[in-house]
């Protein structure tokens, strides 16, 4: 791949890597804070419409924390090792899940990333995520719909009180510990219907749906593609739309992580902009323009759901099949 770059476009890419990373911990507690804030606000308002959309708000949020563990697997959140090491137990002990399963299966997804050993693909696989639909609400009642009220918060509940099979008992203990220690203090201090809504809930049933969303997003109908350049989507939209699901860059800069999962998320769009300007093979990414439909501004480019919808078509007909 360096080969195909060029060493001077290599260089520069290399350049983004060694910025410094000395927000890290910042990202991390504002991101706390705000669904800190966020609790607040809900329950000083006291209305179910404002509690519902408060923690609807967190579960989003929780993405975007999990969004900076998946900085800590990469060794990119901060310059230390053992910092990264440090904050991804802390992140995921926090949302439930065990880090070192976690850390294991996103290193396979790279290492083997559209092949039967890919765990993004067997995500896709096992919630019907490969079957061409005739239209984007077919896609939206069977792959989203009905995936976010069932399979995805049993999927979460069952890794919040189970164990990994890769997971040690230490440290699932410490994490079943310290989440009976939080609800027992919750209980405790009259706290405990607060914590459920605006951090236990969401943790099983928003954040699931807003992470499956992104993952399709990322890969769906493009990942057993043969060339590497076309197994991964990006897109842009509107600012709402990159708030919620483009937090921390990641997910709507897909295509640049894979090729540099160096680049940390703050130089993911400099990198992008490089690679557009600079690398010709750019033009075979996928690249969408809105995340639901297409954008006005763009009518010619496919949205992310339109672009998968479309993908998907030919998929159980050709050399591709799943």
């Amino acid at each position: 791949m360096r080969r195909a770059l060029g060493p001077e476009l290599t260089q520069r890419l290399d350049d983004l890597c060694a910025r410094s990373r000395s927000e890290g911990p910042m990202d991390v507690v504002r991101d706390y804070a705000v669904v800190a804030a966020t609790a607040a606000l809900g329950t000083a308002v006291g209305h179910p419409a404002a509690s519902l959309a408060c923690a609807s708000y967190i579960g989003v949020r929780q993405r975007h924390l999990s969004n900076l563990t998946h900085e800590c697997i990469h060794t990119k959140l901060t310059r230390s090792r053992r910092a990264n090491l440090l904050l991804g137990h802390v992140l995921t002990i926090t949302l439930g899940e065990p880090f070192t399963p976690y850390k294991r299966s996103h290193r396979l997804h790279h290492a083997k990333l559209g092949s039967p050993d890919d765990p993004m693909l067997q995500s896709y696989l096992s919630r019907n995520a490969h079957h061409p639909r005739p239209s984007k609400a077919a896609f939206a009642f069977h792959v989203l719909a009905r995936n976010a009220v069932s399979t995805l918060p049993a999927s979460a509940m069952v890794k919040l009180a189970g164990k990994s099979p890769d997971e040690s008992w230490g440290a699932a203990l410490a994490r079943w510990s310290l989440w009976s220690a939080a609800t027992a203090s919750a209980a405790a201090t009259g706290r405990l219907g607060a914590f459920a809504l605006y951090w236990a809930i969401p943790l099983i049933v928003v954040r699931p749906a807003v992470t499956w969303l992104t993952d399709l997003g990322n890969h769906a109908g493009l990942i057993e593609n043969d060339d590497p350049f076309r197994q991964t989507r990006g897109w842009t939209s509107h600012w709402l739309t990159r708030h919620l699901l483009g937090g921390h860059n990641d997910d709507m800069y897909h295509p640049v992580h894979h090729l540099l999962p160096n680049v940390g998320w703050r130089q993911l769009p400099e990198a992008e902009r490089l690679l557009r300007r600079e690398y010709a093979g750019w033009a075979e990414v996928a690249w969408c323009s809105g995340f639901f439909v297409r954008r006005r501004s763009t009518p010619d480019i496919p949205s992310v759901l339109d672009d998968i919808v479309t993908r998907l078509q030919p998929i159980n007909n050709g050399r591709n099949s799943y």
